[in-house]
């Protein structure tokens, strides 16, 4: 959390979007599912679609802590995000290392 707090100093925004998402999956590992989805939509309201790598991990998150109906929509937002960076690897080869 303290990283968090200078990320969000510096206006560091990725890596307090970053630190948001890591947040989420302790409170979520440790059974504070409150916290860890606050975590989570806070992610990716940083991220605000720009950095895909983090988007793709707090939808994910989120997908896991909710019914079938609503995890299903956060899955196909990860699945986008994976695709969409997939997408702008420049060399083909290298994009099937991303999953």
């Amino acid at each position: 959390e303290r990283s968090l707090h200078g990320f969000s100093k510096l206006k560091e925004r990725f890596n307090q979007a970053y630190c948001l998402t890591l947040l989420g999956d302790l409170f979520y590992q440790t059974g504070l599912f409150s916290k860890a989805q606050k975590n989570y939509e806070r992610a990716i309201q940083i991220s605000n679609g720009k950095y895909l790598e983090i988007d793709w991990r707090a939808y994910g998150g989120l997908a896991v802590m909710n019914d079938q109906d609503v995890a299903l929509d956060y899955y196909h937002k990860a699945i986008y995000a994976i695709n969409t960076i997939r997408e702008n690897i420049w060399q083909p080869e290298m994009s099937d290392c991303y999953f």
